[in-house]
């Protein structure tokens, strides 16, 4: 909390909403749902609140990044 207070952001400690998550991905917030019940290596969902629940920033990008390598390496062969 201190560096937050200073202005500073830990990118490895932020927290992003599902909703963001979903606009993040270009997708909706149930496939954000949908992919976290199917896919293992999908960031983990907590609740934040009663009706709200996000993730890691860094794991989702961690994901994200993930996945593009790998569609890298079955289009190329």
């Amino acid at each position: 909390l201190d560096s937050l207070n200073r202005g500073k952001m830990d990118i490895q400690t932020l927290i992003v909403s599902v909703e963001q998550a979903a606009r993040a991905l270009s997708t909706s917030k149930q496939t954000v749902y949908s992919l976290h019940a199917a896919d293992p290596t999908f960031p983990r969902i907590f609740k934040l609140g009663k009706r709200k629940s996000g993730l890691l920033y860094s794991e989702l990008e961690a994901w994200l990044q993930n996945r593009r390598k790998n569609h890298q390496l079955r289009t190329k062969g």
